[in-house]
């Protein structure tokens, strides 16, 4: 086995060389630095920023982004049934109370694994319908990154969420239903850059592919998982 670095030449230490660690930590702050400026930017130019990201390059990026905002998912569902169940077992079902109590991990991988499904299930769908249907170039790894970098936008919205739970659940809904309908022109809105499909028939790119996302996630999925 070689005792110097096939990157640098210098002798190895512990089998390793620190130019390793030094590109380790440069990737995982252009990550951060690259995240930071993308969501200063999303707020300020959606459209502007969801072109200029959507591309193949940005795969990785898009993959992390995406786990990102469905840990922020899985934490959001276990508050929420936590705060619902303890809001239901008060008063005369405060005896009852231990017996409803929400298991975290459970709860917690079953919210992050359905986010990751739902935007993987997406994902390939505006994907496929984009190439067969449309004959667009679009790839799968633009397609994620696409998704990924609107995820960015999504991700202070759950974070907001999340402590709005313990504040007021109704502007917790409200919150999250007009970050929703931005989210949702958004989506539109990055749909017509990154494909070269008529703008007159993009919502039938993006209707049918959110309806078969749903239908997958919320109904086919379950009844597997049941057999």
């Amino acid at each position: 086995m070689s005792k110097f670095c096939t990157n640098c030449g210098k002798e190895l230490k512990d089998g390793r060389c620190d130019c390793v660690k030094v590109k380790e930590n440069n990737q995982v702050s252009n990550f951060c630095n690259k995240y930071i400026e993308i969501l200063k930017s999303i707020f300020l130019k959606p459209v502007d920023t969801i072109k200029e990201n959507s591309n193949e390059d940005n795969f990785l990026f898009g993959l992390i982004s995406l786990c990102i905002v469905s840990i922020l998912s899985g934490l959001f569902t276990y508050l929420i049934l936590s705060e619902g169940v303890s809001k239901l077992s008060t008063g005369f079902m405060f005896s009852m109370r231990s017996m409803y109590k929400v298991p975290f991990l459970k709860t917690f991988i079953s919210g992050f694994l359905v986010s990751v499904i739902w935007y993987a299930v997406l994902a390939f769908i505006i994907y496929l319908i984009a190439n067969k249907l449309f004959k667009d170039k679009l790839t799968v790894k633009e397609t994620i990154a696409f998704i990924g970098v609107l995820s960015v936008f999504m991700a202070p919205v759950v974070l907001a969420s999340i402590l709005l739970i313990f504040v007021s659940m109704k502007l917790m809904l409200l919150v999250l239903v007009i970050a929703s309908m931005f989210y949702m022109v958004y989506f539109i809105q990055g749909l017509m850059e990154i494909t070269k499909i008529d703008k007159n028939k993009i919502a039938c790119l993006y209707v049918p592919a959110l309806l078969l996302t749903f239908f997958i996630v919320y109904y086919v999925l379950p009844k597997l998982l049941s057999l």
